[in-house]
């Protein structure tokens, strides 16, 4: 009945790329249609345009594996550099840390408004503390009461107590118990991360006071008694 595709047609294609038959009945009539592929379809076919899209997509994926796979070492090698780092920086942590409590002297560091950010272990065996006693309190509560005449105000006993950290001084030490002891101040300024520290070295001058007075008492005592004589 109706043949679009006869040989003698410009797209006919004797070999086609596709053909199926199809037989249909409708109202008793059978009906049979054969559909086939033209040369159009396969010049489309063979047109190389969709290989070259899967081609650069594939290439484009393999970029971007390489780039993952470049990215994935990279952070490794990052993770790993940050964990030798901080291993080292604990190890030197731990060194100066041993460091500060072989020290002689006591040792702490203090803000800017004397708050005691860190005590050694001689500083915490001379005033009988432990850290978590004075940390986060003001230098002044080591520093005994005795040093200071009842006619202080409390603001000037504080700006004396200031003084004291800020200059460098002789002071008397409080321990926990409520004694008290002689002591030496040298006190140096730091700027950490633009803040000013102080850091305290404490000397407990005790036996070089007792030294003192005998040697005081000693000269007293031989000065009177050459006196005595001569008269």
């Amino acid at each position: 009945l109706y043949d679009e595709f006869h040989q003698g047609s410009e797209d006919f294609d004797a070999q086609p790329l596709f053909y199926k038959t199809i037989e249909l009945d409708i109202y008793g009539r059978f009906w049979r249609l054969d559909i086939q592929s033209t040369k159009i379809f396969r010049q489309q076919y063979k047109n190389n345009q969709p290989l070259m899209i899967l081609f650069g997509g594939i290439i484009i994926d393999s970029m971007l594996l390489g780039l993952f796979l470049i990215l994935a070492n990279s952070n490794k090698k990052a993770v790993k550099l940050a964990g030798e780092m901080s291993k080292e920086f604990k190890l030197s942590e731990e060194k100066l840390t041993v460091t500060i409590n072989s020290m002689m002297d006591g040792l702490l560091t203090v803000d800017h408004q004397n708050i005691i950010l860190s005590i050694n272990r001689p500083a915490k065996m001379m005033f009988e503390v432990n850290a978590n006693d004075v940390v986060g309190l003001n230098f002044n509560v080591l520093i005994a009461r005795e040093q200071h005449t009842q006619k202080n105000s409390s603001a000037s006993d504080e700006l004396e107590q200031r003084k004291v950290i800020e200059l460098g001084n002789e002071a008397l030490g409080q321990r926990k118990t409520g004694t008290s002891f002689p002591m030496e101040l040298s006190v140096g300024e730091m700027i950490v991360e633009g803040q000013q520290m102080f850091t305290i070295i404490v000397r407990d001058i005790s036996e070089r006071k007792v030294t003192e007075r005998l040697k005081s008492e000693f000269v007293s005592t031989v000065s009177h008694e050459s006196v005595s004589y001569t008269h």
